[in-house]
């Protein structure tokens, strides 16, 4: 659970696959590890993100893989009103 005060954020640093969830391959080999290792667990796609995290009442949601580490890590950002 995450208690966010009005115009406080969260950031979420983790693996993410594209939207279309076809990848990155990395991304994706990490995604089967947690639907083997954990009870349901999988990675989740920026935009996947992005809706879960609008329907809690964040606004301004934005996410970025970067480049230079395809494997890890993606950023998700989204802020309280």
């Amino acid at each position: 659970m995450c208690v966010t005060i009005l115009g406080g954020g969260v950031l979420i640093g983790q693996p993410l696959l594209d939207d279309d969830r076809r990848g990155p391959k990395e991304a994706l080999s990490f995604n089967l590890s947690m639907r083997v290792i954990t009870d349901g667990g999988r990675e989740k796609s920026g935009k996947e993100f992005e809706v879960q995290l609008q329907k809690h009442g964040f606004v301004d949601v934005r996410y970025k893989r970067n480049p230079s580490f395809p494997f890890f890590y993606g950023v998700v950002f989204g802020k309280k009103p």
